[in-house]
């Protein structure tokens, strides 16, 4: 497996037992720069997708979508719940007459 650092702005792949033990300020600050970039850019791509959720038919549609699926997800464990209470109590219930 590759290791790497970044060295003026570009990464640079190390073999993982060769990995950069000393690490200048500047290439920390570089890399904290680099991160926080990236950071803000992902959160931007979350917050524009949330929108659409919530602002375009196909979003609204999705959100349908999934509210359906959780709600099947759901109202199956309540079903198997309801199944395996049954099968106890008439377990409990088969005992009691055995008594």
């Amino acid at each position: 497996m590759m290791g790497g650092r970044f060295e003026k702005g570009r990464w640079v792949e190390e073999p993982s037992g060769q990995a950069s033990a000393s690490v200048s300020g500047d290439d920390l600050t570089e890399r904290l720069a680099v991160a926080k970039a990236s950071f803000g850019r992902g959160l931007d791509d979350l917050l524009a997708v949330g929108r659409d959720l919530l602002t375009t038919e196909e979003g609204r549609k999705h959100i349908g979508r999934s509210m359906d699926q959780a709600g099947a997800e759901i109202m199956g464990t309540l079903e198997e719940t309801a199944r395996k209470a049954t099968e106890y109590i008439s377990g409990v219930l088969d005992q009691k007459r055995k008594e």
